[in-house]
């Protein structure tokens, strides 16, 4: 009996150990996840005001190869994983995801190459069968900073420009709140403005009259959709990476209240042990006082 309350007292200092480090990730998840909240919806805005541009020169009869379909024969995806776990169904999700998307390409007999962002999504995507890993990005930082995440966009444009892939498209975790992340599939190229309903987006207030652009609306487009293509894809890092700080908090949070659950079992069945083991001693004792009387 006296081992059995060792045991459970070990038991109970592990668990005790082990709250103090999902205590500790929770609240360092929580300040990482408030800064990344906060950057991803500035850049919601900034993102917005560059469609609205980009839909006032459409108005007026623009066209560029970037927003032009083709017949799709390959097509690009990325996969915006994290570098780490801990975060409960986050990167699974948009494994399982790009998984099922690859799979739907391949039965439409089109070839398929991935890029992956974060450390998991090149474990577990790096042998995809069927599909070629183009590139794998990974600690960009828990501020993903827009110079981190450049390099991305150009191997992107590069490869869509030079006619090696004819599509790309984006599987990332979008941000609606601490508790709600969407798997996303969304366009990259060919170029879609957004629709002014898009949740993504924060609706501009459309201006009327007529604009004009110098020296002309084609070359304002050679310079704003490469722009407005690694703004896409940034705003689309950041909604991932809010969606992942916002997935660990939540998941040390659960690990954290089940932890403290554990610990009142552990900490009543201990006092049971004690209680019955004291109640046994004083039977012992009161039955060998009455043999000596």
């Amino acid at each position: 009996m006296a081992t059995g309350i060792i045991n459970l007292k070990r038991r109970i200092r592990s668990v005790n150990n082990t709250l103090k480090t999902t205590s500790a990730m929770q609240l360092i998840s929580a300040v990482k996840m408030r800064r990344s909240v906060e950057t991803a919806f500035r850049s919601r805005a900034f993102v917005a005001e560059a469609q609205a541009v980009l839909g006032r020169i459409l108005a007026q009869g623009g066209s560029h190869q970037l927003l032009r379909s083709r017949t799709v024969k390959k097509v690009l995806l990325i996969a915006a994983t994290a570098d780490r776990g801990l975060c409960g169904s986050f990167n699974s999700d948009v494994v399982r995801r790009t998984r099922t998307i690859a799979a739907e390409h391949r039965q439409q007999g089109r070839m398929v190459v991935l890029i992956t962002v974060g450390r998991k999504g090149a474990a577990a995507l790096r042998h995809l069968d069927g599909v070629e890993l183009l590139a794998a990005f990974d600690h960009l930082g828990d501020s993903l900073p827009y110079l981190q995440a450049s390099p991305i966009g150009r191997l992107v444009l590069e490869e869509y420009q030079s006619g090696r892939v004819d599509a790309v498209q984006v599987i990332y975790q979008h941000f609606h709140s601490t508790i709600n992340q969407e798997v996303r599939v969304a366009g990259l190229i060919p170029v879609v403005p957004a629709e002014p309903s898009d949740a993504t987006f924060i609706a501009v207030k459309p201006s009327s009259g007529e604009y004009y652009f110098e020296p002309s609306s084609e070359q304002v487009l050679d310079a704003l959709l490469p722009y407005l293509i690694n703004m896409n894809l940034y705003q689309w890092l950041l909604e991932a990476n809010a969606s992942e700080h916002a997935a660990r908090m939540v998941a040390m949070k659960n690990a954290t209240d089940a932890g403290g659950d554990l610990v009142q079992e552990l900490t009543f069945t201990a006092n049971q042990v004690r209680q019955a083991r004291i109640t046994a001693e004083i039977a012992e004792i009161a039955a060998g006082a009455a043999a000596i009387g």
